[in-house]
């Protein structure tokens, strides 16, 4: 939210607070307004085990994506595991 000297409002989406400047700058310089709501990026979230954090770091995909196909191959591969636990 930019509030202008005059006290008009405008608001934009933008990645950071340079973004939200050179974005009002169509309507006027937003270094001499008042800019409020700016958030900083928020940290992300890390998957709930190792061999997840791997593929979101490889894929950049979200924690709760890769958690739900870690848990779904997991569920599989003992599904397919013999019950004892060892072949002889």
């Amino acid at each position: 939210m930019c509030r202008w000297p005059d006290g008009d409002l405008s608001f934009v989406s933008a990645r950071n607070k340079q973004d939200a400047i050179i974005t009002l700058d169509e309507w006027d310089n937003a270094e001499l307004a008042e800019l409020r709501r700016v958030r900083g990026k928020k940290k992300a979230k890390l998957a709930d085990t190792e061999l997840g954090k791997s593929l979101q770091g490889q894929m950049g995909a979200p924690a709760a994506l890769v958690n739900r196909y870690v848990k779904q191959v997991a569920t599989e591969m003992l599904k397919k595991s013999p019950a004892s636990g060892r072949k002889q």
